[in-house]
């Protein structure tokens, strides 16, 4: 799935109105948010800075659009899921995100092995909660938050 650097989105589009924005992403959007990152067991991993330019503190946000495949969307860091995201605390299909005809999304806890929570409740392994705008979604460590188009552009604009 094709994902973006927030800040590259702010550079580009914080000046769009929103039906602008609508009109070239008419999707939703999960962000992952910046944080600690831990490496799956068993991996190597190797980090080679490749430019002078310094990275924030915190690191960088990345931005997903909510694509439905046959009205779901799955997130995790094993093969086949539709966002990969390679944090070891994550299993290896964690999320299910699913819309209807009226592209309302609901996430559920897919039978993650660290568990799920949404603006702090907890999710229970197959039940749907619906999202809203600003929904802050903890997949075991990993913070995500999602959006509507004008939730996004808003975050852009730190508003």
């Amino acid at each position: 799935m094709k994902s973006y650097l927030l800040s590259a989105m702010v550079f580009k589009h914080s000046g769009s109105t929103i039906d602008a924005f609508h009109r070239s992403f008419p999707n939703d959007w999960l962000l992952w948010e910046p944080g600690g990152w831990r490496a799956p067991a068993n991996s190597t991993v190797q980090v080679q800075v490749m430019s002078p330019t310094p990275v924030p503190a915190d690191g960088e946000a990345l931005v997903f659009p909510m694509i439905a495949t046959e009205g779901q969307m799955t997130l995790g860091r094993g093969p086949g899921v539709d966002v990969a995201i390679n944090d070891g605390t994550l299993s290896q299909k964690h999320l299910l995100f699913m819309t209807d005809a009226t592209g309302f999304w609901t996430v559920r806890d897919a039978g993650s092995r660290n568990g799920s929570w949404l603006n702090g409740v907890k999710l229970v392994t197959g039940q749907p909660v619906e999202l809203e705008n600003k929904g802050r979604i903890k997949a075991a460590s990993v913070m995500l938050t999602y959006y509507t188009p004008a939730g996004l552009i808003q975050r852009m604009r730190g508003s």
